[in-house]
């Protein structure tokens, strides 16, 4: 029912400032959210538009992004109301009917979609023992369970090419990596990831292979909803949570977002332990205000999952006891974040 999503929008579009039609399916304002900028009163990087038969909201400045109904009920709950009951109260009376998607509702691949079982490469697990792949991975401690999941490419650039052509730069190195496939909801690759194995240049290197969002373990998730979903900034680090994805980025808040949009409502965000970072602070920041959980740890510990699994010996079962242990939402998490940040 988009006619009923834009028919609302319309309707509270005189609070949004800056509000304007840039075509059929699409609308502008600055952002309700951030602001979009203090000292630029016409910025506006806040964004309406047509996905999957739905409207849906995203802003380039803070990357807010939730579906039109979520974005409503938290700017204007009496407006929310109304727009659920047109919406649902007759759901039964008036079933949906199927809406082509047009050229706007569809992404375009920019490479072949490849099932992660169909790579030219083998898995961690298929390497004969002794291999350095091999051997790297198992001193990382990674769960072998999840052996069969990563990959490994002697050439990183030669792969890229012949399993996703078009899609991986000139400038790619073709060196040996790690190779770990970010796999969506429907089991395709909408991202690689190959991880140096060498202490000097590029750590990570993630392709685009799908215009979709970077998240690894997408495709692992329990899909019970009532589960909480952990959110890791590294995806090495994902591997020591259950039930956790990895933004491979410190914007971990904006993959919330993406969750809560899909109906995971019980969303933990791990922020690697860096106090001085300043992206990471903001985006902590955020995340607080925006009411997620948020794991907010002593400077003590190392600054990772990984190393504190192979420098400091912890188990999964300490790892897991830690975390619930320093989970905060709300008020105790703004108090929580002020102390850390105040002692780095």
């Amino acid at each position: 029912m988009y006619h009923i999503d834009v028919k609302h929008m319309l309707l509270v579009s005189s609070r949004l400032r800056n509000f304007k039609q840039k075509s059929d399916h699409l609308w502008n304002a600055s952002c309700p959210i951030c602001g979009d900028s203090k000292t630029k009163v016409r910025k506006a990087r806040f964004y309406f538009y047509r996905h999957k038969g739905e409207l849906s909201a995203k802003c380039h400045n803070c990357n807010y992004s939730s579906s039109f109904s979520y974005f409503l009920k938290n700017f204007d709950q009496i407006s929310h109301r109304d727009y659920a009951f047109e919406k649902y109260a007759n759901k039964d009376r008036h079933p949906h009917v199927y809406t082509p998607p047009t050229q706007e509702d569809l992404k375009t691949p920019v490479g072949p979609i490849r099932d992660p079982v169909q790579l030219s490469i083998p898995s961690i697990l298929e390497l004969v023992e002794g291999h350095p792949a091999k051997a790297y991975i198992a001193s990382r401690k990674i769960p072998e369970k999840y052996w069969s999941e990563l990959y490994f490419a002697e050439n990183y650039k030669e792969f890229l090419d012949r399993d996703f052509a078009k899609c991986a730069s000139d400038d790619v190195p073709n060196d040996a990596r790690i190779v770990l496939p970010m796999i969506n909801a429907d089991g395709y690759v909408a991202y690689v990831t190959g991880r140096s194995m060498k202490r000097s240049g590029l750590r990570y290197i993630t392709i685009k292979i799908l215009e979709q969002k970077k998240i690894f373990g997408l495709n692992r998730l329990d899909k019970n909803l009532n589960y909480p979903v952990y959110v890791t900034e590294g995806p090495i680090d994902s591997l020591f949570l259950p039930n956790a994805v990895a933004s491979a980025d410190a914007n971990l808040f904006g993959k919330a977002n993406f969750l809560s949009n899909l109906g995971y409502t019980d969303v933990i965000l791990l922020y690697d332990n860096e106090p001085r970072n300043w992206e990471i602070v903001n985006q902590m920041e955020k995340a607080i205000e925006a009411g997620y959980k948020v794991i907010i740890q002593p400077h003590s510990v190392s600054k990772d999952l990984n190393l504190m699994v192979t420098d400091d010996g912890w188990s999964l079962e300490d790892i897991q006891s830690y975390i619930e242990k320093h989970t905060y939402q709300g008020h105790k998490a703004a108090l929580e974040f002020a102390l850390w940040r105040r002692t780095k």
